[in-house]
């Protein structure tokens, strides 16, 4: 048989330098998660082949920590090159207009911090016991009249956002039809993968698949194997084209009642199956005012969790993320 590629060890040795290239040059490119324990544990989000499942029980922010980490890249300085990212909502309560809203919303409130607006706790600018400004979320922006100040964040993030490399897709036909799998990963006879049309019309780098327990099967007879079909044909398609994929799943239930009772760990719908996929398994905690970020498992670092302050409302992440436990969520 005649191979294009030469599997032989002293052909993949000949080509070492040429892989690993100029170690600068790379830093510049890599894609930064924007929380600095997971970055200096992980070298951020590797945009040529990497699965990371980003798993919690409902309610818990998983949402929440994603769209920050695609704030955090979006507005790195030292990324010049901003990947391409294209979001697949399957949730019919966080349709694309909500998504972008949820992302205006922690944009704004980023600002309002940036100007010395302080969250749970006393704000010097408004030189009040807790801030006026703060408080915008997608729901504010559809509800609420606004200060000046306000509006001049909003319109700050949407200047800023004007300018990502950045789709989003979601469940309704119209919008994409996104838990359909088959249509996105494989695609028919006469329709190419609408994953493989992204990645050639827009140069698709990064994938964020929100609520991938929500991906529809016809021929499958039960949820978990629904799941095992789901996490197995996304980890095919990261592996076989080269993209980052963040895939956001509800924990099962069988592991929450075990952690509960003081045994085991939390482990996403689709079982073991998500962890022998997965270069990364994050596990989200939430409660008011904390965000709790713990690698479960993962081939570049061990485990360990992480503590990130966040302003409730909008869902901002804001202050320095700490390896010490600011307040304790089991």
């Amino acid at each position: 048989m005649d191979y294009a590629y030469d599997p032989t060890i002293q052909a993949l040795l000949d080509q070492c330098e040429t892989d690993w290239g100029d170690p600068i040059k790379n830093r510049e490119t890599l894609i930064p998660y924007g929380i600095k324990p997971i970055d200096m544990a992980l070298y951020g989000i590797d945009p040529a082949g990497e699965l990371i499942v980003v798993q919690g029980e409902e309610k818990n922010r998983k949402t929440t920590f994603v769209a920050n980490v695609i704030c955090n890249f979006m507005t790195w300085d030292r990324l010049k090159n901003k990947p391409m990212t294209n979001i697949d909502t399957l949730e019919s309560g966080m349709r694309p207009p909500k998504y972008r809203d949820m992302l205006i919303s922690i944009m704004a409130t980023r600002y309002l911090i940036s100007q010395g607006h302080r969250p749970h706790s006393y704000c010097p600018v408004c030189n009040s016991a807790t801030c006026r400004e703060l408080g915008i979320s997608p729901k504010f922006l559809k509800y609420n009249t606004r200060t000046k100040t306000q509006q001049e964040a909003i319109a700050y993030a949407r200047d800023v956002m004007n300018t990502w490399p950045l789709l989003i897709h979601g469940a309704s036909i119209k919008q994409g039809n996104t838990r359909n799998l088959q249509e996105a990963a494989l695609g028919s006879r006469d329709k190419e993968a609408r994953w493989l049309r992204l990645m050639s019309e827009y140069g698709m780098q990064i994938l964020v698949v929100d609520h991938g327990q929500q991906y529809q099967w016809g021929d499958t007879p039960t949820d978990y194997e629904k799941q095992v079909r789901s996490v197995s044909t996304t980890g095919d398609f990261v592996s076989q084209y080269g993209i980052a994929c963040l895939l956001l799943s509800q924990v099962s239930l069988t592991s929450v009642r075990e952690v509960k009772q003081g045994g085991g760990k939390l482990i996403a719908a689709g079982g073991s199956k998500y962890a022998q996929e997965a270069n990364t398994v994050f596990s989200i905690k939430y409660k008011p005012g904390i965000v709790k970020i713990h690698i479960e498992e993962s081939r570049d670092a061990g485990s360990f969790p992480v503590w990130q302050r966040i302003e409730d409302v909008s869902g901002t992440f804001y202050g320095d993320a700490s390896l010490e436990s600011l307040i304790e969520i089991a």
